[in-house]
């Protein structure tokens, strides 16, 4: 089969980046030929550049993606992030040309500019409860009023353009019933399908260290600052940070005794450190698409600590980890102390279940097999 992917890097990267490059690589080995159409917000650095690419928003011919179809014939498009650089023109064009078109959707984009539902150090659903002009007001999209107007204008205008799209993967139940509900999208034309994480190392039992985990970016919506201040508090646990991201200067610039920050490391550093902590925390604020984290824990035996969203709560079993509830004072504090203090038993039981979990639901061979009954389905 021959596969078109599209997908617009973030200017941070972040995990929808590494998941589009994990699915570039899985379908290549699997057999496929696979075009990767890119685009990167890195390189519109200048002021000229980024005026340019909010106006292509409102684009619908796209010239370039017709020679790519046109040279490469796909069987399908899969499209990941299309903004700023791709637009909606893809869809329009793939429809033209009689190509089948599904979209992961990795974050919430189509409902709110900022795609997160998250504002001013705090929730925000103001498009979606009142009015999405509130996405201008407040500069949603990149802080810039030009930037929110054309993007508003652009999703606006183009709310049948994005039902062209055969097939939506929603990779929590919690996102798919959001976008049903407010896009008025058939209940046909959505599908969940986890994401997954390809297996890095050869399953070992590793023996476990004496500190908890952050893994990701560090931006204020993941709930960073919270986390941090409940270290501050608790100074007997020992909290190791990787990441990157708008607060990496901040938090390198603490001196905790008990939280060390390592910012970004190697993969095969990164998942030595993941596989001997403790627990993995996910102290997310918002509802999450993924989180790859949350996989990537899973795969190397170390449960988790999160907040009892429905979208990570669906994926934190029982027996897989500890959920705080985050609107109880202290909740997050006496989850912390419960997993610090857990049995061995009790524990060795949680790490038999995440790897469990892994396998089951989230290997590569898991998540291809859905994907390409998926793209046979609407390719017929």
């Amino acid at each position: 089969m021959k596969i078109l992917l599209a997908h617009n890097y973030y200017q941070l990267r972040g995990g929808e980046d590494d998941f589009v490059d994990m699915l570039h690589t899985l379908l290549v080995k699997k057999g496929h030929k696979v075009y990767l159409y890119s685009k990167k917000s890195s390189e519109l650095v200048s002021f000229g550049n980024q005026v340019m690419s909010s106006i292509q928003l409102l684009t619908s011919v796209n010239n370039e993606i017709d020679k790519i179809i046109s040279t490469f014939h796909p069987d399908i498009c899969h499209i990941h992030n299309i903004f700023p650089g791709i637009n909606f023109s893809i869809i329009n064009t793939c429809k033209k040309r009689g190509i089948p078109i599904v979209q992961t959707v990795h974050d919430y984009r189509y409902l709110c500019l900022n795609g997160t539902f998250y504002r001013d150090k705090n929730v925000c659903r103001l498009c979606i409860d009142r009015n999405r002009l509130f996405g201008i007001k407040y500069k949603c999209y990149h802080s810039s009023l030009l930037a929110s107007v054309f993007l508003l204008l652009s999703l606006s205008t183009n709310l049948n353009t994005i039902k062209k799209i055969d097939k939506f993967i929603f990779p929590n139940s919690y996102s798919k019933d959001l976008f049903n509900r407010y896009l008025h999208i058939e209940e046909n034309k959505s599908i969940i399908i986890s994401h997954f994480i390809p297996k890095m190392f050869v399953e070992k039992l590793v023996k476990k260290e004496h500190y908890f985990m952050y893994l990701g970016r560090l931006s204020p919506e993941k709930g960073i600052i919270e986390l941090l201040n409940l270290f501050k508090k608790e100074k007997k646990i020992n909290l190791l940070i990787i990441g990157t991201g708008p607060l990496a200067k901040y938090i390198s610039s603490l001196r905790y005794t008990n939280v060390q920050y390592l910012g970004y490391v190697s993969t095969k550093k990164k998942y030595n450190l993941l596989r001997k902590a403790l627990f993995s925390i996910i102290p997310s604020r918002v509802e999450e698409q993924g989180p790859l984290t949350l996989l990537e824990s899973f795969m190397c035996g170390t449960p988790i600590i999160a907040p009892n969203l429905s979208s990570i709560a669906e994926k934190v079993r029982k027996k897989c980890g500890f959920l705080y509830n985050p609107n109880v004072h202290d909740s997050f504090l006496s989850v912390l102390i419960k997993a610090n203090t857990l049995a061995k038993e009790e524990y060795e039981i949680m790490r038999t279940s995440v790897l469990n979990e892994y396998k089951k639901h989230y290997s590569e061979n898991i998540y291809y097999k859905r994907l390409i009954s998926l793209y046979e389905a609407v390719s017929q």
